[in-house]
Parts: C-alpha cells; structure tokens; sequence
C-alpha cells in the first residue's frame, strides 16, 4: 500500500506525538509515539539522501505490511497504536522501520528518502515546539557508519 498522507500532531497533556498514516480513504494508521521513538525516527532519517533519478518512472514512495501476527492489523482499524519500540534498516535512499505496538506485533513502515524528508520537516517543528531535543538537529545529528552498499541496521532499546 501506497502512503498518500501523513499528519503528526503534539498532545501535550500526553507528551507525546500522534502520527496518521493515511493509505487512501479511510485507510489509515494511528501510531502514538514518545521522545524516544521519536528521536530514534529523526535520527535515521536525518541522514537519507535523495537519489538521482534516471528514468521518468516514479519509484514507490511506501508500503506498510503487517507482521506474522495471527490476528493482522486493519488499515481500517482507527484505534491509536502505542508504539513501544522500533528498529530501522536503512540504505542512503531508503529507510525500512519496523515498530513494535502494543498488542499488535510489528508494523513494517518503508519510507523512500522523499518521505522521509517530508516526515521530518513535520516532526522538526513540533519537536522544537513541545521542547524536545534542543540540540538536535538535522545537520549535526550523528553520522552511522555505513559500507558503501549496504544498508545500516540499528535497534531502539
């Protein structure tokens, strides 16, 4: 499925963030995140780069797939998703998030670099806003070491 929309606001009597995901109509996602998700999103995607685009076929944007779960999660399903950990592969195009919700299992969320830039300009601002991460910002968060064609794998603990 194709992200068509995402909407991420700050509840301040929570301390958290809400994050829609939108798939087309009624289709959606609602993923309830803390500073530590949060910072952990920022920090990974923070370091995408946009590829160079050789032909005039768009590339997929994104896709969400459920995990092994014997019960899978609805799109449809518009109850907020208390995301409890998370971990990120990412290549420099591409970063591949896998968060872990409770009573849900995993929800693998893959963002290409032109997401993920859009992703952080909406979290970059509300961040600051709620008073979150003063120093962090996009031009000095931490570089990963990556080989050339790999992709980096990381885990939230």
């Amino acid at each position: 499925m194709n992200i068509t929309q995402i909407q991420v606001t700050y509840v301040d009597t929570e301390d958290r963030m809400v994050m829609r995901v939108s798939f087309g109509l009624e289709q959606s996602l609602v993923l309830v995140l803390t500073r530590r998700i949060c910072r952990f999103i920022l920090e990974n995607i923070t370091e995408l780069e946009f590829p160079v685009v050789h032909n005039a076929t768009p590339e997929p944007v994104a896709s969400t797939e459920k995990g092994a779960d014997p019960k899978p999660l609805s799109v449809r399903d518009h109850r907020p998703l208390f995301i409890e950990n998370a971990e990120c592969q990412r290549s420099r195009t591409e970063a591949r998030f896998i968060f872990f919700a409770r009573d849900v299992g995993q929800i693998n969320v893959n963002f290409s670099a032109g997401l993920a830039k859009g992703l952080e300009a909406l979290l970059f601002p509300l961040v600051s806003q709620a008073g979150w991460f003063t120093p962090l910002t996009a031009q000095t968060q931490r570089r990963s070491e990556q080989d050339s064609d790999g992709m980096t794998s990381t885990v939230l603990h």
